[in-house]
């Protein structure tokens, strides 16, 4: 398809996970209905909102004609804002109803989610949303450490992690954790190696990546980084939390599908858990071993 521009006007700044790269993005909700996470900007300029369900038949509409002209459609289709699961039940389907009217050959529909979104949705209203075509879940876990998730004010414990994730995969979906490599500072990197691989084992996500935690200037995270209450990693520190991750994670069932691509971390890595255990850590150690003891990231509040 020629590189142009979808003509959908989209309210600003607009994330996406990177293997959503390809699709087409529809803006549910505006902002995150939560945004209080201490580490977080991403939506700190816009009002949490719950788009009327005509805004967004129009965006449908736009890109039902713009695909058309080119006789093609999105092959995967990705509903924002930070966690659009949010959203009213009746509305989701509402829109789903839509998508497959429109595009009736798309592969999948992705969402953004919290933990708290998904146990505040009943079992029922997860099941019917994967019946429409919504299937996986992007889920912002960020660490499996309850002093972890206290620190930075996710305001939910590793226990409704694992609630959250068993609700899912019951319902039919599939689901794809994130963690941040460094967000406990030094003073909480055992804790959050040990019960992040805890929690990833327990629940076993289909999909699971890592990021480097980057401190946002005139976030309360920077601050804390400011006045030494958080001591960040450097970067062979940061490398062991994820070699002590991967090493410990022993999923219940099944393989992971794990990648560490994300813009944020300053080496690539993927592979399968567990099969590709022993590769994947062999090459974290070699990394440690050439990587100087005071290097640290360019995000390092003394480098902003």
């Amino acid at each position: 398809m020629p590189s142009i521009s979808l003509p959908i006007t989209y309210a600003e700044p607009v994330y996406r996970p990177p293997s959503e790269a390809q699709s087409l993005l529809i803006q549910v909700t505006i902002g995150c209905s939560h945004n209080a996470c201490t580490f977080c900007a991403m939506y700190r300029n816009k009002q949490y909102r719950v788009r009327p369900l005509r805004e967004i038949g129009k965006d449908l509409e736009k890109a039902a004609h713009f695909y058309a002209q080119y006789g093609q459609a999105p092959r995967k289709i990705f509903l924002c804002d930070g966690d659009a699961l949010a959203a009213p039940t009746e509305l989701l389907l509402d829109v789903l109803r839509q998508l497959r009217t429109s595009f009736p050959s798309s592969v999948r529909v992705g969402i953004y989610a919290s933990v708290r979104n998904i146990l505040e949705k009943s079992a029922e209203d997860l099941a019917a949303l994967a019946a429409q075509g919504l299937r996986i879940a992007y889920v912002g876990v960020e660490s499996g450490a309850d002093a972890v998730l206290a620190l930075i004010n996710k305001r939910v414990t590793a226990e409704e992690t694992i609630q959250a994730s068993y609700k899912l995969r019951h319902a039919g979906w599939k689901m794809s954790q994130i963690y941040m490599l460094g967000v406990g500072g030094k003073k909480l990197s055992s804790a959050h190696c040990r019960e992040s691989s805890r929690v990833i084992s327990e629940t076993a996500p289909n999909f699971l990546s890592f990021l480097t935690t980057t401190v946002v200037p005139s976030t309360p995270y920077a601050a804390r980084t400011k006045d030494g209450s958080i001591e960040l990693l450097s970067v062979r520190e940061l490398l062991q939390e994820m070699g002590n991750i991967i090493q410990n994670i022993t999923p219940k069932e099944g393989q992971i599908i794990f990648r560490a691509n994300h813009v944020s971390n300053l080496f690539p890595l993927e592979g399968n858990l567990p099969r590709d255990r022993t590769r994947l850590v062999d090459t974290i150690n070699e990394w440690i071993r050439v990587c100087p003891a005071d290097q640290y990231p360019e995000h390092d509040p003394r480098y902003l």
